[in-house]
């Protein structure tokens, strides 16, 4: 029997036996038992055959059997509760509220996060209990209706909430509401989960009112913006860039390379006083030019002067500031038109219109 046992243990370690298995190796110790009665002689062995051996296998292969069984049930049960341990730990362990409520909105199952939300002393202060017992009637209310909405689906739901206490601010969850089903398929209650995603919102609420700010700023300026990433892509430009360029705007949208929209330019009489015989040149140069920081001043088509102010980033996109700069320009010239006529003058008799004796003077030295 003993052989039996050790033989049985090492075939089965590791492995949880089968009824097919027990059954087996309950055979195996009983007849196991009988093999110590055949060395009788055979006239012992027949007598004692009906009146021992039979009611002693019999009884050893039902112990056996029973014994197995019960051990195989106790190892089950350690299994099960060593896994239930494990899931409670974990579910202990969840910053996430996570709680499971019959289909009256009584508590049935709630971890520590669930309890803190609801301001409860602890998750077994929250079992039999509802909403009602801990928030105020509307929050509540809502929050039952939630429940009831999911239940009447009957499929995972999942929305936003706002929870308010009366002495504290209002605190945003994203909340997952599931079904629970019993074996025959009946909903017996439903499962929650809450997520608190009050700083997130905040954030995203603080990130599209700077990006709102930041848009006004750039349709209100003056100047014209815009960005090229790494590989030298217009990633975003303002309507006062494109409205500078009015010949290529079409090509001044997300996505399209600079020489491109360098090279349109040239083509389409945008830009002038451009080497003909040496464009691909004079594009890479243009290039080369947005990869570090500089000012550039060109003239257009319709006689306007830009004045461009490139300002690259560590991660290689560069910010280009585009400013209209034909007024001072005609100021410039009209300042050195001035300066020309009063040395003409200077030199020149306002009378006779001929030189006078500075002109001279200034020949002679």
């Amino acid at each position: 029997g003993s052989a039996v046992g050790l033989l049985g243990y090492v075939l089965t370690k590791g492995k949880r036996p089968s009824v097919r298995s027990i059954l087996i190796f309950s055979a195996c110790v009983a007849c196991g038992g009988v093999l110590g009665f055949s060395m009788l002689p055979r006239e012992n062995l027949v007598a004692l055959l009906p009146t021992v051996l039979l009611p002693t296998t019999v009884i050893v292969f039902a112990a056996t059997l029973l014994v197995s069984l019960a051990v195989v049930n106790e190892l089950r049960r350690r299994e099960t509760a060593r896994k239930n341990y494990i899931y409670k730990m974990v579910i202990d362990s969840l910053p996430d509220c996570l709680n499971v409520k019959d289909t009256d909105g009584r508590f049935i199952v709630a971890n520590p996060a669930t309890a803190e939300l609801m301001k409860a002393g602890s998750a077994e202060a929250l079992i039999g209990k509802t909403d009602f017992d801990f928030y105020p009637a509307d929050v509540a209310q809502r929050f039952r209706e939630d429940d009831e909405a999911a239940l009447r689906r009957g499929t995972s739901l999942v929305i936003e909430q706002q929870l308010a206490y009366r002495d504290g601010p209002k605190t945003a969850l994203s909340t997952l509401k599931s079904p629970v089903r019993d074996e025959t398929g009946r909903i017996v209650g439903i499962i929650t989960h809450n997520r608190n995603v009050t700083e997130t919102m905040q954030l995203e609420m603080a990130l599209a009112d700077s990006e709102r700010r930041m848009t006004a700023a750039l349709t209100n300026m003056a100047d014209g913006l815009v960005m090229f990433d790494k590989d030298l892509n217009l990633v975003f430009c303002n309507d006062q860039y494109r409205e500078m360029f009015p010949l290529t705007a079409d090509l001044r949208t997300p996505g399209t390379p600079a020489a491109s929209i360098l090279y349109a330019s040239i083509a389409r009489g945008e830009l002038i006083n451009i080497p003909t015989d040496n464009v691909t040149e004079w594009v890479k140069t243009a290039q080369e030019n947005l990869s570090r920081p500089g000012t550039v001043q060109f003239p257009l088509f319709d006689g306007r002067w830009i004045e461009s102010r490139t300002r690259p980033a560590a991660d290689g996109t560069c910010f280009v500031v585009c400013s209209d700069i034909t007024q001072g320009k005609q100021s410039e010239q009209a300042l050195r038109d001035l300066n020309m006529r009063l040395a003409e003058l200077a030199e020149t008799d306002g009378l006779t219109g001929l030189l006078n004796r500075r002109a001279f003077d200034a020949v002679l030295g």
